[in-house]
C-alpha cells in the first residue's frame, strides 16, 4: 500500500507559492492590495487575470494592462476565484487521463461554483466550500492517473442504477478516492478544514456542515449536466438529498451561468 501511495502522489506537482497562499488564506477577506502582491509571483495567473478582466464580459473602453488594474475591475472575490482555479488546474492535469480529464475537471468546477452558492446561502465560508469542490475529484484523479486503463471501464459502470463510485472503486482497487484525496491533501499539506471538506461524507453530516455541502453540489453538478463521468446513473435518495438542501437556498447559478464558469 506504500509503495501504491508514493506512485499516486508522485503524480502530482507541487503547489505554487501563490496557490498556497490562496489555500492558507481561505479564510481571510484579502484587499486588493494583497490580491496584486499575489498574482505578482505567479505571471501565467497574473494573465489569466488579465485576459478575464477584458473579456467582453466586462466591456471596457480602455485595456487593462496589469494584474493590479485586473483585480481592481474584477474585485477581489472574482480574483481569488480565478487564481484559486487556475493554480489547482495546472496541478490537477497529471500525465495519463487525457481523455477524462476535461469531463472530471468540468465536474469539479460545477461543483466548486454550487459549493459556493450552498454555503453563502447557509451562512457559512464560501470560500472554502469552493476550494473543496475543486478539489473534491482530486482522488479519482489519482487513481485514474494511477492506473488508466483499469478506471476507464468507470464509465460504462457508472451507467448502472445506484451505482456506487467508492465500491466499485474498492473492487478495482482495494481502495477508494477518499483514501487517495487524503493522501493527496497530506502531501499537500492542505489546511485540515478544507481537507475535511473535500472528503466526500460516507455517513450523514450536519446540513450546513462543508462535507455536506460540497457533497449536494457534487451531487446537483450531475443533474445539471455535469456529470463526472459522461454517462453517469446518480443514488436518487442522494439526489433527494441534494435538492432538499437547495430548497434552503434561493440564489443557486443557472445552467448557462455554469456553463460560463466551466468554460471559461
Amino acid at each position: 500500500m506504500d509503495n501504491l501511495r508514493t506512485r499516486i502522489v508522485s503524480h502530482f506537482p507541487p503547489l505554487s507559492s501563490a496557490t498556497l497562499a490562496l489555500l492558507e488564506s481561505l479564510e481571510e477577506d484579502l484587499s486588493l492590495r494583497q490580491v496584486g502582491d499575489l498574482l505578482e509571483r505567479d505571471p501565467t495567473m497574473a494573465a489569466e487575470v488579465i485576459r478575464v478582466a477584458n473579456s467582453p464580459l466586462f466591456r471596457r473602453a480602455q485595456e487593462v494592462a496589469d494584474a493590479r488594474q485586473a483585480a481592481v475591475v474584477l474585485g477581489s472575490a472574482v480574483v481569488r476565484r480565478i487564481a484559486m482555479r487556475l493554480g489547482l488546474e495546472r496541478s490537477l492535469q497529471v500525465p495519463g487521463i487525457d481523455q477524462l480529464f476535461p469531463i472530471v475537471w468540468r465536474h469539479s468546477v460545477s461543483t466548486g461554483e454550487l459549493a459556493r452558492a450552498l454555503a453563502n446561502g447557509l451562512g457559512v465560508a464560501g470560500n472554502v466550500a469552493y476550494t473543496a469542490g475543486l478539489l473534491s475529484d482530486i482522488g479519482v484523479i489519482g487513481l485514474a492517473a494511477s492506473a488508466p486503463e483499469t478506471y476507464s471501464k468507470v464509465d460504462l459502470a457508472a451507467m448502472t442504477p445506484d451505482f456506487d463510485l467508492a465500491e466499485w472503486e474498492r473492487k478495482q482497487f482495494g481502495l477508494d478516492h477518499r483514501r487517495v484525496a487524503s493522501w493527496i491533501a497530506i502531501d499537500w499539506q492542505l489546511p485540515r478544514q478544507l481537507t475535511i471538506a473535500m472528503l466526500r461524507p460516507e455517513q450523514e453530516t450536519a446540513e450546513d456542515s462543508f462535507q455536506n455541502i460540497v457533497s449536494a453540489a457534487s451531487a446537483l453538478a450531475s443533474t445539471y449536466g455535469f456529470g463526472l463521468f459522461e454517462r453517469e446513473t446518480r443514488n436518487e435518495e442522494e439526489i433527494l438529498s441534494a435538492h432538499r438542501l437547495s430548497d434552503l437556498v434561493h440564489d443557486l447559478p443557472e445552467t448557462f451561468e455554469l456553463e460560463t464558469a466551466v468554460s471559461a
